[in-house]
C-alpha cells in the first residue's frame, strides 16, 4: 500500500508556477493499489474533500464513504461534491485521506473514523477504515503524518490503529 504525501496539494489543476501532480498521478495510476493512504490535502473540509475526489477519480480509485448518499452531511463526515469522503480533518487545514480501488478491495461502511491534531497528537490528522479484500482477509487501514515534535504520537496510531473486539 503506498502512501503519498501531496505536499500542499491544491487541485489537479495548480496555479501557475506551482507543482502540479500529474506525474505522481501517472504512477498511481500504473501501480494499481488496492489502498493509497494520501497526505497534505490542502483546505477546509469541503474543499479538501472535493480535491481528494478529484485526486481518486483521476486515479482510476474512490474515496466516498457511501456513494448513495452524495452531498448529505448527515453523516458527519467531510461533505464536497462527491458526498461524504474518507477525510481525515486536521484543525490546520493540512488534512488527509484514504483512496482506494473497488474493483480489489471493498470498503467496509460503518468503519471510516477521522482523529484530528488535539484528540490524537497527530502533525495534521489520522484517516482510517477498514477494508476486505478479494481473499476476504479484512485490513484496517490509516493514513496519518506524525508529530516531529512530539515522537510518543507513533503509539496513538499504534492504539488507533488497533483491532477492535
Amino acid at each position: 500500500m503506498p502512501s503519498w504525501n501531496l505536499l500542499d496539494f491544491t487541485g489537479l489543476h495548480a496555479p501557475a508556477g506551482a507543482r502540479a501532480p500529474w506525474d505522481q498521478v501517472s504512477v498511481i495510476r500504473s501501480r494499481r493499489p488496492a489502498v493509497c493512504a494520501v497526505q497534505e490535502v490542502l483546505g477546509p473540509p469541503a474543499t479538501a474533500a472535493d480535491r481528494l475526489a478529484e485526486l481518486a477519480d483521476a486515479c482510476g480509485m474512490r474515496c466516498e464513504l457511501d456513494p448513495h448518499r452524495r452531498g448529505n452531511p448527515a453523516s458527519g463526515h467531510p461533505v464536497g461534491m462527491a458526498g461524504p469522503v474518507a477525510l481525515g480533518v486536521a484543525d490546520t487545514l493540512c488534512n488527509t485521506g484514504l483512496m482506494w480501488d473497488p474493483e480489489q478491495i471493498e470498503f467496509q461502511e460503518g468503519t471510516f473514523d477521522s482523529i484530528g491534531r488535539a484528540r490524537g497528537g497527530f502533525w495534521h490528522a489520522l484517516a482510517m477504515a477498514e477494508f476486505l479484500t478479494t481473499t476476504g482477509m479484512r485490513l484496517r487501514v490509516g493514513s496519518w503524518l506524525a508529530n516531529p515534535c512530539l515522537p510518543h504520537s507513533v503509539g496513538t496510531v499504534e492504539e488507533a490503529l488497533a483491532p477492535r473486539g
